[in-house]
This record gives C-alpha cells, sequence and structure tokens, in this order.
C-alpha cells in the first residue's frame, strides 16, 4: 500500500494509520490543544475600518467592537472531517489488522473536541459593561481616554449567547474635543473583554488589535472627499448616541455639500424619524431611493439593491398609517 494518501473530493481513497495519525496532529495544530483555551474573538474597528484613524480637536470618534465565537462553527467542521475521516479509516484493511489498542491509538486522535457555548453578560453587568479600553501614546505611556458606550448599545439585551453565525456589534465613542485633554500626537487604542470574576458566563480576558488614533494637527488640509467622511462619521456617531437634532444638522450640513451624496440623505431620514417627524424622513429615503437609480450605471439597475432604504420608507409609511 502507498504511504501518500490520495484525496478525491472530501474523502481518502488510500490511506495508512500513520497518515491518519498526522492529520489528527495537524487539526490539534489548527485549533490548538484540548486543554488550551478556547475563547471568543474581539475586533476593534474604526468608522473607515483602517487601522489608523485621523481626527480634529472638533470630530467625535466612533469605534466598533465586534464579539464572535466563530471558534465554535470551526470546531464543529473539524469535528465533522474527523467523522469523516473516521468512516474512511474503518473500511481501511490495513486498519482492520491492528490491534483493538492500536485502533484505539489512531482514533484517540480524531475524538470530538468540546464545542464551546460562549455567554456573555448578566442582568447584573451587561455585555457592553464587560469591554474596556486601553490607550497608549508613543512612549508607550498610558492615556485615560473617555471612551463610552453609546445609546444604541442599550437596546442590545444585558446578556447574550454568541452566535457563531452572528456576530454581536457594540458601538462605542469619544465626544469631540477628547484631544484637548492631553498633548499626545499619536494615541494606540485596544479594546479588552475582561469576564474574570463574573458570575454565569464565560470566564477570560481577550483583546483585539490595536488601532491608532492620530492628530489632525499633523496632516494636510483634507479633500472635501476626506472632509465629507469625517462630516458622515459625525452623523453617525450622534444617531447611534440618538442625539437626533445634532445628527439632523450634520446631515443637513453634509447635503449642502453635496446634494448628491445618498449617505447624506439616509442620516437625514434618520434623525428625522428619530425626532418623529415621519413625513419629512419619509421624503428624506425617497430622495435617497431616488439617487440610487439616478447614479446607476445602467439605467433602472442601481449599482446595489437599497433594501435597507427600502425597508426605512415601509417603516415610515406604517409610522404614518398609524397616526392618522
Amino acid at each position: 500500500m502507498p504511504a501518500a494518501e490520495t484525496v478525491r473530493g472530501s474523502s481518502l481513497s488510500t490511506i495508512t494509520p500513520r497518515t491518519v495519525a498526522l492529520w489528527g496532529v495537524l487539526a490539534l495544530l489548527v485549533v490548538g490543544s484540548p486543554r488550551a483555551e478556547i475563547a471568543p474573538a474581539v475586533a476593534l474597528a474604526t468608522f473607515t475600518g483602517e487601522p489608523e484613524i485621523t481626527l480634529g480637536a472638533s470630530d467625535p470618534l466612533l469605534l466598533y467592537v465586534i464579539i464572535d465565537g466563530d471558534v465554535a462553527a470551526t470546531l464543529t467542521r473539524l469535528n465533522e472531517r474527523s467523522r469523516e475521516l473516521i468512516e474512511n479509516l474503518r473500511q481501511d484493511e490495513e486498519f482492520r489488522s491492528l490491534s483493538d489498542k492500536e485502533k484505539q491509538q489512531v482514533l484517540a486522535a480524531y475524538q470530538p473536541l468540546e464545542i464551546p457555548e460562549f455567554r456573555l453578560g448578566s442582568a447584573q453587568t451587561a455585555l457592553k459593561e464587560l469591554v474596556e479600553f486601553r490607550s497608549v501614546d508613543g512612549t508607550g505611556s498610558a492615556v485615560d481616554l473617555p471612551i463610552r458606550s453609546l445609546a444604541i448599545n442599550d437596546d442590545l439585551p444585558s446578556a447574550q449567547k454568541l452566535d457563531p453565525d452572528q456576530p454581536v456589534l457594540l458601538v462605542y465613542g469619544l465626544d469631540p474635543g477628547f484631544q484637548a485633554a492631553g498633548s499626545a500626537k499619536e494615541l494606540r487604542v485596544t479594546a479588552v473583554l475582561d469576564t474574570r470574576g463574573q458570575d454565569d458566563m464565560w470566564q477570560g480576558v481577550v483583546e483585539s488589535a490595536t488601532v491608532t488614533l492620530g492628530s489632525a494637527a499633523r496632516q494636510a488640509a483634507p479633500s472635501s472627499e476626506q472632509a465629507n467622511m469625517k462630516l458622515y462619521m459625525s452623523g453617525s456617531f450622534y444617531l447611534a448616541d440618538r442625539q437626533f437634532e445634532k445628527a439632523k444638522m450634520t446631515a443637513e450640513q453634509l447635503i449642502r455639500q453635496d446634494p448628491t451624496f445618498i449617505g447624506g440623505w439616509l442620516h437625514l431620514g434618520n434623525a428625522l424619524a428619530g425626532l418623529g417627524q415621519y413625513t419629512e424622513a419619509l421624503e428624506a429615503f425617497q430622495k435617497a431611493m431616488s439617487l440610487y437609480y439616478d447614479q446607476a450605471p445602467v439605467e433602472g439597475q442601481p449599482l446595489e439593491h437599497p433594501e435597507y432604504t427600502a425597508q426605512r420608507i415601509r417603516e415610515m409609511r406604517q409610522k404614518l398609517e398609524s397616526t392618522e
């Protein structure tokens, strides 16, 4: 029998116990030792998605913390693969010729791995309160940044079981003018999920990768596109924090600068909806919808299907019908 395996699709047509045992070692290397800590993943993202963002003193900062239990899905796939390999192995003549003890030694590499269940948050400590932020300047000295949970997090349940297919998104921010508190030109920020000492949930601590906050004082004057993006981030900050009047003012400024910017009209619609002005909000969402088609590369076929805008139009109409 050849020593190498031949892989066709998802099955092994020719295998040896030695090769299969090696596959088991490799599988353990992928997920770590069964004794190693298996934890949820934490990611920290800026509004732009870039690892570095430059802000002016009048700019609010919007930060997203994404927590997911994708490791559970990975372990599930590995367990399915192990079951498949065991079925193929049991059909192999060389494996059948082994003693019972030898068979058990080979199969030991394919024992199902425990699928973790990540529960985070409790009635005493909400999930949003389990995230803290660590900030250092260019010298490595700690800097106290007043990063706070925004109002949108209040809509989330205080405790959640992580769904491997649906990460939890938490939104935090810094109010405008935070840079006045220090003179650091560049700061590195890390999000930390720390549940040690908490009851009725997964126990451990996980850190995100670092994002860098730069001072606009070191940068050249922003382009009109960069200025619009910062204004758009400001509007997103105020919407996430339920500051609808400020969000409305920011959206109106965006529209004055660029009446064809769909994001400005969406921000305006959401701000007006938050203020209970549903007729005006409907008009703003309809304007955004028309811009999708006006800017379509092919007539009648927008670059992307504006599902969110269509949903908001339906919701505004329902609001208006319920108040008649």
